[in-house]
């Protein structure tokens, strides 16, 4: 069993429902009204949690924050 599948049997246990991981090695929790989607990341060390907060209407807004992000993206983890 590696990492992850460790990480989803114990929480699944706690929550007392089943997890498994998907073809995409992450798994997804409903809990209304939030999804929240869980994976490790490349170097299987650290756990990525998130979830959509809310949704972006269209316009100069939005594109402010895409932008934004994806220069966030490129930048090394704090």
């Amino acid at each position: 069993m590696d990492r992850f599948s460790e990480i989803l049997s114990e929480l699944g246990s706690i929550l007392g429902i089943s997890l498994v991981e998907d073809k995409y090695q992450a798994c997804s929790i409903l809990i209304p009204p939030l999804t929240i989607q869980l994976q490790l990341d490349p170097t299987q060390e650290h756990l990525i949690l998130f979830t959509k907060i809310i949704d972006l209407p269209p316009g100069k807004f939005r594109e402010n924050v895409l932008t934004e992000a994806l220069k966030m993206n490129g930048l090394p983890d704090p």
